[in-house]
């Protein structure tokens, strides 16, 4: 390097960031913030989300040596109310 604010072209593994030329086109069900972040409205997901989150919860701690597959949903909703 001949100084430390520019890479020399001779060093590998340095690569110079080039700007993209092309915007990402959102998907359907996705929103873009004002700050250019986007994310995904997909309901399915976000249940998914917390049915696992539920079912972890359910089947640690206390509850740990619960055997999942004999878990009923009403038993893990109780769970996660009582804490």
């Amino acid at each position: 390097m001949t100084d430390d604010t520019q890479p020399d072209d001779k060093q590998p593994g340095q690569v110079a960031e080039q700007p993209a030329e092309y915007t990402a086109t959102p998907a359907p069900r996705t929103k873009v913030l004002k700050n250019g972040a986007i994310y995904s409205m997909d309901t399915k997901r976000i249940v998914m989300w917390a049915a696992f989150r539920v079912i972890a919860y359910a089947t640690q701690g206390k509850y740990g040596m619960t055997i999942v597959p004999e878990l009923t949903a009403m038993d893990a909703m109780k769970r996660w109310e009582e804490a």
